[in-house]
């Protein structure tokens, strides 16, 4: 679980200004892999070009989840919610 300084900085980062300027850090600009690959585009057999496009989009949505991440944990709760045992 996270710990309670965690979710004080996920608050603080967790506002509309932070969290527009994160997605396009890390999810809108291009790096300079990507600078490279449209660069190189004529150069590329297709599977290559494929594959180095789909590295490319997974990256883009592991970090728009890990922004998502961080939403949660700000508006998490402390402890998990208790879970109904059967009786044995």
């Amino acid at each position: 679980m996270w710990t309670d300084k965690e979710r004080q900085i996920a608050k603080q980062l967790n506002n509309e200004e932070t969290i527009a300027f994160l997605e396009r850090v890390f999810v809108e600009l291009l790096d300079s892999n990507e600078e490279k690959l449209k660069g190189n585009i004529v150069g590329l057999d297709n599977a290559e070009y494929g594959e180095l496009m789909k590295v490319i989009y997974l990256s883009k949505m592991k970090n728009k989840n890990r922004i998502s991440l961080i939403k949660s944990i700000a508006g998490g709760d402390k402890q998990p919610k208790p879970v109904a045992t059967a009786p044995k």
